[in-house]
């Protein structure tokens, strides 16, 4: 009997020790669940912030463009004028006295009128002719030539090219320009200049006879031309 309530009173012990145990744990729990709630809380705080962050980054982001995007635009309209000014105090510089100004600054005014592609290379083959380098100005005239269709165009750019020979002393191909613009151009107004030009570069290579032909030639097919005039003085000559 002794013994049963000895059992008896180990396992109400045993019980109390258990639900002393069950309610630590519970109340471990509880402060496990307290903490995780707070963490949670801060973490939304600390997400609201950088939310609030990312937003105030994607402005300011968004002013610097602007602010970029004005000051291009400021900047790009600074160098346009800047380059206006450059070809305007460019046009005024005298060109080589081999290359006639007036017939230089009219083309480079009927340059803005062509076709891009055409325009730009022959503004700058016309800006290094007024500069004297020649080299340059062959090789920009050639690519004109390259994608002119016939027509105005390429009678000037004959012509220009012919001079920029004339500047390099390439008394030949200078020759076979004007050739070419004077034979297949014979209506543009370049044409008799080409042959006045001509016979000049006849005469400097010492041949006196081509110089007369294209000088009679000039006269007879141009009588109403301002060369002519030249022409026939220079035929007395010979």
């Amino acid at each position: 009997m002794y013994k049963k309530c000895v059992s008896l009173l180990a396992s109400v012990v045993f019980l109390a020790q258990l639900t002393g145990c069950v309610a630590g744990l519970e109340d471990d729990m509880r402060r496990m669940q307290r903490s995780l709630s707070d963490l949670r809380g801060v973490q939304a705080e600390q997400m609201t912030k950088i939310s609030a962050l990312e937003e105030e980054m994607r402005g300011a982001n968004g002013r610097l463009e602007e602010l970029n995007y004005s000051q291009d635009k400021k900047l790009g309209g600074a160098i346009t004028s800047l380059q206006d000014s450059l070809s305007q105090i460019k046009r005024r510089v005298p060109p080589p006295s081999i290359v006639p100004q007036d017939l230089l600054d009219a083309d480079q005014l009927a340059a803005n009128n062509m076709p891009e592609n055409v325009g730009i290379s022959f503004t700058q083959a016309l800006t290094s002719l007024r500069e004297g380098n020649f080299e340059r100005a062959q090789s920009y005239l050639s690519e004109v030539l390259d994608i002119a269709n016939g027509g105005d165009v390429e009678a000037k750019a004959l012509f220009w090219r012919a001079i920029s020979f004339e500047g390099s002393e390439n008394h030949k191909r200078a020759l076979e320009d004007y050739i070419k613009l004077s034979s297949g151009f014979p209506r543009s107004t370049r044409a008799p200049l080409a042959m006045l030009r001509q016979s000049t570069l006849f005469v400097r290579i010492g041949d006196k006879q081509a110089a007369k032909l294209t000088l009679n030639k000039l006269v007879a097919d141009y009588p109403k031309s301002d060369e002519v005039v030249e022409a026939k003085r220079r035929l007395k000559d010979l």
